[in-house]
């Protein structure tokens, strides 16, 4: 399965997972009133003019004018991706109410030392699940030929977990009522000690659920041999202190404030935090420049904070951890040299339900400038990004990008000599591709590279389903073609056996076979199976091997066994084009033969195109990327439905009582057509924006309206 894909269904398949976790507490879905397709058909030609002047297109702010009105409204990603200072996020953000006794409380980012080197965290858990509901997932699962077996498919998830009650004295649907607002997990590293780490759940009303739940563990807790329990008292709350945890002895603590629980394994951190819990502390994370700056870009518009943020300062965490470890230390102090040193923090949010969104999702390398080493080879430019002529049009997803190559190469061969020599890295690139392929990367190749990076991927129809029918496509723009045709031929020529020319129509490409995997050698039957041996009967030092669990797959028979990838190689027009498969090459070939409808006239990629330039603000991204969801989940709606998978889930059912629930669930209520899930998925976009703080990556997913009844 090629990354893209890969990424898509693992999105899909933990979107459906948080629909079956949340579906017995979200509740009822708010469902939108405008229609994706419906405003698409409304577009014409000229409406999408501004983003494609001349063959040299670059994204402008005029391309904000070619956006549909009426579809955008005043809830562009523009005012999504703006930011205030994180001192006023308190202030926005859902905090704790104020009561008789307490004020309102600061809100996590105020809470935290300005030395906290990782952070993840949920403003308003039950905001997130709400909101959740009101994507596409969300919506798909409440749909009335849906909902019965995702109630059902819930149901089992709650039977397979019942001995939980057992354990933690809670059900499932119990533990997941308790988040009641914010949920913080962090790290620190303070000056002195080890790392600390900090988490706060809000329980608000579900307090008494969160205390049984506690009790388990600390009653857990005490059992533990060498563990000593004492108690302090910190600006008027009482804190539960355990030394002596684990080989290692640790420290653990925790306290309950304004309905919620503080863990910590640092006294002194969490002395901070109570001190800081109404605005007491001179400085908090807030304070910290390289995090104000990544929140900035990622927290969200004024009226529609993210759900979802996270941060991570890796350079503070090695400079801590180096401390105690020579290696680490010896690492750190070599980042200057490589450049490292210039990553000052990352960091992202996600926002589900943002009026026209289904989800935005930012994402910021904070980067120092002037910037150098191994940063400085990221050498990314804006340039053209209208699809090519033969991008298939039915394409699932499609991104390009420009990339400085030479610039790369310079800069990895100027790091490289500086640690062994200069001219080291040229020998190496000889020996390790010259004297392997004959081919001269340096001469040949590069110089004839343009720089425009294409990549697509495509679900094939025309064969039977399975997991190889998705297809991706990587495409290198050529000043020239005379050098790679002659390089082409070199690799041809040098490994004859694994390389077969192919012709299609007038056209000629290369094809790699790959070589036939080694036939498992026989084993010799076992004199007695393990099976067979008795209990009690086993020789001295026997032990009974685990019976291995069945591993469920989707989309495979039992006697079809997953295909090695036959990569293909050639020029089509002026690009180097390289694929995994025959038929994804050849569907290129004949799109470029016969390109009466290209990906460029498809009224959903130029809705797409017109929210990125819009988005873009008159900036200039380096890349774009479009995608189509509707693809990736009818192909694993496809895999899902078809008899290998039937099969491989019946064999799993036998053995496995969850998947025999499963099982159970889909004969009872089968899937419905996909026609009804496709009424629900719209098409998404991305780019990366350079600037002069770092790369900026938003993604986007445009929401459909109410399906009809």
């Amino acid at each position: 399965m090629n990354p893209i894909h890969w990424f898509a269904s693992w999105r899909w398949g933990w979107a459906l997972g948080l629909v079956v976790v949340w579906e017995g507490v979200a509740g009822t879905s708010v469902v939108g009133d405008h229609s994706l397709y419906k405003e698409v058909t409304q577009l014409s030609p000229a409406d999408f003019s501004p983003p494609w002047r001349g063959p040299d297109h670059q994204f402008s702010q005029s391309c904000g004018e070619s956006d549909h009105p009426q579809f955008l409204g005043e809830e562009s990603l523009e005012g999504v991706s703006r930011g205030i200072h994180p001192a006023a996020w308190g202030r926005l953000s859902p905090i704790s109410a104020p009561t008789d006794t307490a004020p309102a409380r600061v809100s996590a980012v105020q809470l935290l030392p300005p030395n906290t080197v990782l952070l993840v965290w949920v403003p308003n858990a039950p905001e997130l699940a709400k909101r959740f509901m009101n994507t596409a997932m969300g919506r798909m699962s409440q749909d009335p030929q849906m909902k019965p077996l995702v109630q059902d498919v819930y149901g089992s998830l709650v039977d397979a977990v019942a001995n939980l009650k057992d354990q933690i004295g809670l059900t499932l649907p119990e533990l997941l009522e308790i988040p009641q607002g914010e949920i913080l997990l962090a790290v620190v590293a303070p000056e002195q000690g080890p790392l600390g780490a900090v988490v706060l759940l809000e329980a608000g009303q579900q307090m008494d659920r969160l205390r049984q739940l506690l009790a388990k563990g600390t009653e857990a807790v005490e059992k533990q041999p060498n563990v000593q329990k004492s108690e302090q008292t910190i600006e008027d709350t009482k804190v539960v202190i355990y030394d002596g945890l684990g080989p290692e002895r640790r420290r653990a603590m925790y306290c309950e404030k304004d309905g919620c629980l503080l863990l910590s394994t640092d006294l002194d951190i969490l002395k901070g935090i109570l001190t800081a819990w109404h605005g007491g502390a001179e400085k908090t994370l807030a304070d910290n420049e390289h995090f104000a700056a990544v929140l900035k870009h990622c927290r969200g518009g004024k009226d529609q904070p993210a759900q979802l943020f996270w941060f991570f300062d890796p350079i503070g965490l090695l400079r801590k951890l180096g401390q105690e470890n020579i290696q680490i230390r010896l690492f750190v102090a070599s980042l200057p040299a490589l450049g490292l040193d210039g990553v000052l923090g990352m960091g992202g949010s996600l926002t589900y339900d943002i009026g026209q969104f289904d989800e935005v999702v930012h994402f910021h390398l904070l980067l120092d400038n002037p910037r150098s080493g191994i940063v400085e080879m990221i050498a990314l430019e804006p340039g053209e990004v209208r699809p090519e002529p033969w991008v298939p049009p039915d394409a699932a997803t499609y991104t390009t990008f420009h990339w400085r190559f030479q610039t790369t190469l310079s800069n990895l061969a100027k790091l490289y000599d500086s640690f062994r020599g200069e001219g080291a890295f040229s020998a190496e690139l000889r020996r390790r591709v010259l004297d392997q392929t004959g081919i001269d990367l340096e001469k040949e190749i590069l110089p004839a590279l343009d720089g425009r990076v294409t990549y697509v991927t495509r679900i094939n129809r025309e064969e039977p389903l399975s997991l190889q029918s998705s297809s991706w496509c990587w495409a290198l723009r050529l000043k020239e073609t005379k050098p790679i045709e002659e390089a082409l031929e070199k690799l041809a020529k040098r490994y004859a056996k694994n390389v077969r020319k192919e012709t299609y129509g007038l056209s000629k490409y290369y094809h790699v076979i790959p070589p036939e995997p080694p036939r498992p050698e026989a084993k010799p039957p076992a004199e007695k199976p393990d099976s067979e041996i008795p209990a009690g009967k086993e020789s001295p030092g026997f032990r009974r091997p685990r019976r291995p669990r069945p591993v469920f797959q989707i989309g495979l028979g039992p006697q079809e066994p997953p295909r090695p990838p036959e990569p293909c190689l050639g020029i089509v027009q002026n690009y180097l084009i390289i694929t995994d498969r025959p038929s994804m090459y050849e569907k290129i070939l004949a799109q470029a033969d016969n390109p009466r409808e290209t990906l460029a006239d498809a009224l959903d990629f130029k809705l797409i195109a017109a929210k990125i330039a819009r988005t873009a603000a008159g900036n200039q991204p380096v890349l774009i990327s479009f995608n189509r969801p509707e693809e990736a989940m009818r192909w694993l709606y496809d895999l899902v439905q078809s008899e290998g998978t039937k099969e491989r889930l019946r064999q799993a059912a036998q053995e496995n009582p969850f998947w025999k629930r499963i099982q159970d669930a889909l004969e009872k209520h089968p899937l419905p057509p996909f026609d009804v899930l496709q009424q629900y998925l719209a098409p998404g976009g991305a780019m990366i924006l350079d600037d002069q703080t770092g790369l900026h990556y938003t993604s986007f997913t445009l929401r459909r309206g109410q399906p009809k009844e």
